[in-house]
């Protein structure tokens, strides 16, 4: 596929741009949608240590539910949910699209300059429009390789766009089984409420299917936490070089320590606060009440999303 330069350093940089602005979105909600269980997390570990007072299931459970209600008000709106399901899918198209047009149509692109230099100019520095190009194919982790007809380009995942990637089926999966199914009116479901779907849901999903249910979510906020992490580090970094007046052309083939710092203290965090979720209900609160009430329903939900319960 033949583009000119221009006008695909022109469609690159939108798509960059709209890729951008989704992130920003989608980042802000994952913040707010995964602290709860960090917040769990830190409260289990300070009860652990001594410097806080006990943390048990059902404090657990309201503690994570009442963040949870907060974080509800501003992403749970008729406005504001279409609003980040239109983020998602702009991120994913945007991303795709750009990664699929730099696959499709470097070959053509380094064909035509190379068929059209001479020898001379085969040494000469690359133009503006080259420097764009590497730009863009490092943001993907790409290899940037010089124009010539016995060069090719491999186009090989970052860290960044591997987690990207591993979320796709995870978020799908976590949206299926914590938002779509638990909405559907028809018996035995019949829509849990708002008051019903809190922490008590992700509770039981930890008890009844204890494996299944803690990698899904570990895998989330691991993949999450080096997906925001990472495409962060690169936006300060491509602001940076942009106040500058230059442009980075040598990928960076491996994280900064940290981002792999970040990741193991939230996956830490999150282990801790599953461990404070996990435990059985005493049988004389009345979370245990209300859970035994509505216990059908909800293990409908997690069967209806393949999940097998003990």
């Amino acid at each position: 596929m033949k583009l000119r330069p221009g006008v695909r350093n022109g469609v690159l940089r939108s798509l960059t741009t709209t890729s951008h602005l989704s992130a920003v979105a989608v980042g802000s909600f994952l913040c707010v949608h995964l602290a709860p269980p960090l917040v769990v997390g830190i409260s289990r570990i300070l009860s652990t240590v001594g410097i806080a007072g006990s943390c048990d299931v059902e404090d657990a459970i309201d503690n994570a539910s009442r963040i949870m209600l907060l974080g509800r008000v501003y992403y749970q709106s008729s406005l504001t949910e279409p609003l980040l399901y239109a983020s998602i899918g702009l991120h994913l198209v945007s991303s795709g699209l750009k990664r699929l047009l730099l696959a499709c149509t470097t070959a053509d692109y380094t064909s035509t300059t190379t068929d059209s230099s001479s020898d001379d100019d085969a040494t000469a520095p690359p133009s503006a429009e080259d420097s764009t190009t590497t730009e863009t194919a490092t943001d993907l982790g790409a290899k940037p390789t010089r124009s010539s007809s016995s060069s090719s380009s491999s186009y090989l995942p970052s860290l960044h766009t591997a987690s990207g990637i591993v979320l796709v089926p995870i978020v799908g999966h976590h949206i299926l089984l914590n938002r779509l199914i638990p909405s559907r009116s028809t018996p035995p479901i019949s829509a849990l409420s708002p008051s019903e779907l809190d922490y008590s849901y992700v509770s039981y999903g930890l008890r009844s299917a204890p494996l299944v249910t803690a990698a899904l979510y570990l895998s989330l906020v691991v993949a999450a936490a080096l997906h925001v992490t990472t495409g962060t580090t690169r936006l300060i970094a491509r602001s940076r070089s942009q106040k500058a007046g230059t442009r980075r052309t040598r990928p960076r083939t491996k994280p900064g320590t940290g981002t792999w710092t970040i990741t193991a203290a939230v996956a830490s965090l999150f282990v801790a606060g599953v461990a404070a979720l996990a435990p059985q209900l005493s049988e004389d609160g009345q979370r245990w009440k209300m859970v035994r009430a509505i216990e059908t329903r909800i293990a409908e939900c997690y069967r209806r999303a393949g999940l097998r319960l003990s």
